[in-house]
């Protein structure tokens, strides 16, 4: 059902100040909505054969056949009942327009909240690092999950972290079961591996289209590697500092990154390489992407940091310790119970990947309450209403990716 749908009050009483004003549907959202219609109904429209010919309310019951014989714009109609979507598409098969000719009461706009969260038909897909297991339904590898039908199943085995779009119906999928990056194709189907360094323990995935460029971060490195797509050859690696030369092993848990204009972001659980001491002090960095030259941090004071995500043109990030989902500096989009890491957004709504928790001591003293359960979240981002979608026996969801023909 088109958005165009839903008008306020204010609206529907400019729309429809020289129209007879019809309602369809009797009942409870009738009544409710009967104070503020901008003139007394001239008549309800309902399906049910047998409430025609009655009065409710002081307003005669009439067939859908009686609107149709109404002359084109003589009349604009409120939808007044719950099953406001397939009413509407009854009217728009006539020729009512939406937002024109019919809208669906505003005392409606929650219970329509909860329908498109409840019915939204997507499909998303999400990664999983937990290692093999006999079940092939279970286990680390990339899953497609279908909201509707709340089924998931494993389509690609692995264990994977990263996963990003590339060149037309490609993407790519670090997994490091292959030592290396996964070429796909439309339906998943691999197309050859790129190689990362051995025992680099690749992670997140970044992607540039202008340069044709691949940015794996390679944690066991305390760096970013760049590769190029097409050869697979590795072209820099962009050190988070040196620490990792004079300790042997790496200090800053980087863990995923995104590209966008002349920049990559990415994300470490200590921008100064501390957390093996208990400094968590997360950010998400910049670099320039043509000299690879440091810009500094973005945002600072995160815990745990993960996904930095361009979406509508703002820098998102999940401060996964907290469990919380941020798109500016100074505020929370969401906030979850959970360990939370994986965004992806259709259009319409964002997907956020929740992890079973393993660091319940961490948050002690620090959260009301701390979830274990594993799943996707789907979000409205203007209500804050969210759906979550539970997969059982899974820990660790990495990411979450919705194709760019879903979007």
């Amino acid at each position: 059902m088109s958005n165009a749908a839903w008008l306020n009050w204010s609206e529907i009483a400019a729309v429809a100040q020289q129209r007879r004003v019809v309602c369809w549907g009797k009942g409870e959202w009738f009544t409710k909505a009967t104070p503020y219609l901008p003139r007394p109904a001239a008549y309800i429209v309902d399906n049910n054969p047998n409430d025609h010919g009655a009065v409710f309310e002081g307003a005669p019951i009439e067939p859908p056949a009686t609107l149709w014989s109404e002359p084109p714009g003589e009349v604009f109609v409120v939808i007044t009942s719950t099953g406001f979507i397939a009413i509407a598409d009854q009217l728009a098969a006539q020729g009512f327009v939406p937002g024109r000719d019919f809208c669906v009461t505003p005392t409606l706009k929650d219970y329509g909240v909860i329908v498109a969260v409840r019915e939204h038909p997507g499909v998303v897909y999400f990664t999983v690092s937990d290692p093999p297991r006999d079940d092939a339904q279970t286990g680390g590898g990339l899953y497609r999950y279908d909201l509707r039908a709340r089924r998931y199943d494993k389509i690609v085995p692995g264990q994977p972290h990263g996963i990003v779009a590339g060149r037309g119906e490609l993407s790519y999928l670090v997994d490091d079961s292959v030592g290396g990056i996964r070429v796909m194709g439309g339906a998943f189907e691999t197309l050859g591996t790129l190689p990362l360094p051995q025992h680099s323990r690749p992670h997140g995935l970044g992607y540039c289209a202008k340069r044709h460029r691949l940015y794996a971060v390679l944690p066991a490195l305390d760096a970013i590697g760049v590769v190029d797509a097409d050869s697979g050859r590795m072209l820099d690696r962009i050190r988070l500092s040196d620490k990792v030369d004079a300790a042997g092993t790496p200090q800053h848990h980087p863990n995923d990154c995104c590209a966008h204009g002349n920049s990559l972001y990415a994300t470490m659980f200590s921008r100064s390489g501390n957390w093996k001491l208990g400094a968590f002090d997360g950010a998400v960095l910049e670099w320039d992407l043509d000299t690879h030259a440091p810009r500094g941090a973005v945002v600072s004071d995160l815990w745990m940091p993960h996904t930095p995500t361009v979406i509508g043109g703002q820098l998102h990030w999940a401060d996964s310790m907290r469990g919380e989902v941020r798109n500016t500096s100074w505020k929370v989009l969401a906030s979850f119970h959970g360990f939370v890491r994986g965004l992806a957004h259709d259009g319409r709504f964002y997907y956020v990947g929740q992890s079973q928790h393993r660091y319940i001591g961490r948050r002690l003293g620090t959260a009301n309450n701390i979830s274990l359960d594993s799943g996707i979240f789907l979000l409205d981002e203007e209500t804050r209403a969210t759906r979550f979608h539970s997969v059982h026996d899974i820990v660790d969801i990495n990411s979450v990716y919705v194709p760019r023909s879903a979007r």
